[in-house]
């Protein structure tokens, strides 16, 4: 659904050292902190607007202070723009991740997409009802624009613009200007993947 010309995907394979019996573990503030320095190294490097796909498939355990310093600053920076319009999207998340991660995200009022093995998708973090509503239907349509979830959901254009905002703000989702017939232009929200 990216328009390729505008937006790079970029993957990232976390990796660090493993124990004896070739297993990695993320445990402490400090290796979160390391491994974040790592991948805001690499998003930094890339001048476009990027979706950076964060793996976790070299990872066996990640405890919750791991998970704040590595995921919870992560977002918070990215909220705070200062990685400029980018996305974090994780991938193969085991059921350990899922837990330590959601109670971050949960705790911190944060919000981040999992890309799953078959390419369907999760929701992992805070979320309001009508959040989750409107980011389904992107999910499932591929781009819509306030005009056409004002008519899905039979909603009041200014409330589908604000939950599309919130969304693209929460770099949840991508946004393109189109021209409208008749004039005038809108904003078009998309998917990241």
């Amino acid at each position: 659904m990216l328009d390729s010309n505008k937006i790079e995907v970029h993957k990232i394979a976390l990796a660090f050292t493993s124990n004896a019996d070739n297993e990695v573990h993320l445990f402490d503030r400090e290796i979160g902190r390391q491994v974040r320095h790592e991948i805001e190294e690499q998003v930094q490097a890339r001048e476009k607007e990027t979706v950076h796909f964060v793996s976790f498939s070299n990872i066996c355990s990640i405890d919750y202070s791991c998970a704040d310093e590595l995921v919870g600053k992560l977002l918070s920076r990215l909220l705070a723009n200062e990685y400029g319009q980018n996305y974090f999207v994780l991938e193969n998340l085991n059921s350990n991740h899922h837990e330590n991660i959601q109670v971050v995200l949960d705790h911190r009022k944060f919000g981040c997409l999992e890309r799953i093995e078959d390419k369907s998708w999760n929701f992992l973090g805070h979320r309001t009802n009508s959040l989750l509503e409107t980011l389904n239907v992107i999910m499932e349509k591929g781009a819509i624009t306030a005009r056409e979830l004002m008519a899905e959901f039979q909603l009041e254009l200014t409330t589908s613009s604000t939950r599309l905002s919130h969304l693209f703000k929460a770099h949840l989702v991508s946004r393109d200007q189109v021209k409208v017939d008749g004039g005038g232009m809108e904003y078009l929200y998309k998917k990241l993947f």
